[in-house]
């Protein structure tokens, strides 16, 4: 069978399940009939809201806004991200006393700031990480040393 039969029985396969209307590209095809002459009835799925709006643990109600719903979730994961950052470290510098000595626990705002800058990274690119904090006058962008140290 040649490759123009095959794709000759494919359009009329495809012509035989569109509705009349599709192919003609008519407006209505609300009531369309297929070509087989059954009826396409779509049936509609209702939406159910739960019973009540938020886990009664949540600090929100049915005012809070979507920001608010959102920075709700993202403090927890920020959250744990700190603890679990703070707890690795402790492993690191119980196995190798002398590794990083001037530690200090990170908590949510110092997060904050890092994720600023690193996105702050993508807007002003530089050739390297130690350029962002450099002082020469060609390479200096200062808001990276006021914000955090370039070792922490």
């Amino acid at each position: 069978m040649s490759p123009i039969t095959n794709i000759s029985r494919r359009q009329a396969a495809l012509q035989q399940a569109v509705p009349r209307q599709c192919l003609s590209r008519g407006p209505q095809i609300r009531h369309s009939k297929w070509v087989d002459g059954k009826n396409f009835v779509p049936t509609t799925v209702r939406f159910q809201p739960p019973a009540t709006k938020f886990h009664a643990d949540f600090d929100l109600d049915e005012n809070s806004t979507p920001f608010e719903i959102v920075q709700y979730f993202w403090d927890g994961i920020v959250q744990e991200i700190c603890v679990e950052t703070n707890r690795y470290a402790e492993i690191i510098k119980r196995n190798n006393v002398k590794s990083m000595p001037s530690w200090k626990p990170l908590d949510r705002e110092e997060f904050y700031k890092f994720m600023a800058l690193s996105a702050l990274m993508g807007i002003v690119q530089k050739s390297t990480i130690k350029d962002y904090w450099s002082t020469d006058e060609l390479l200096s962008t200062p808001i990276f040393s006021k914000v955090m140290a370039r070792d922490r």
